[in-house]
């Protein structure tokens, strides 16, 4: 029996199609895309393949790539930095930055949020 996702890939890899995970979710967005990451992964995609339909491809899809969807000199983002596979349910967050400041910082003591008041109790 032909191996239809392979296929699948391999025409859309040669026509240059990208694809993108959709997604109306505002609430609980993190765990939203691991589970899309999942699904992607687990219907034939590759793990860079699933990684990019839910970062870079939307946004060269609607046309902001320029700005977001990559991590790059220049670009928008707010970034995680986790102490092991950020799409797995057993990633712990490090440290976030959001918008070039650091929100949370597992080494601070207390909460580790030095924006809030609070967070360093």
């Amino acid at each position: 029996m032909p191996d239809f996702k392979k296929i699948v890939r391999e025409r859309i890899t040669a026509l240059r199609l990208e694809a993108a995970a959709e997604s109306d979710l505002t609430e609980e967005l993190a765990q939203h895309l691991e589970d899309r990451y999942r699904e992607l992964c687990n219907g034939g995609a590759t793990e860079e393949e699933a990684l990019k339909m839910i970062t870079i491809n939307p946004a060269w899809i609607i046309g902001v790539d320029d700005r977001t969807g990559s991590i790059d000199v220049g670009k928008d983002a707010d970034l995680v930095i986790w102490d092991g596979y950020p799409l797995s349910s057993y990633g712990v967050p490090n440290k976030v930055f959001i918008d070039g400041d650091v929100y949370f910082d597992r080494s601070l003591p207390g909460y580790g949020m030095p924006h809030f008041p609070g967070g360093q109790q």
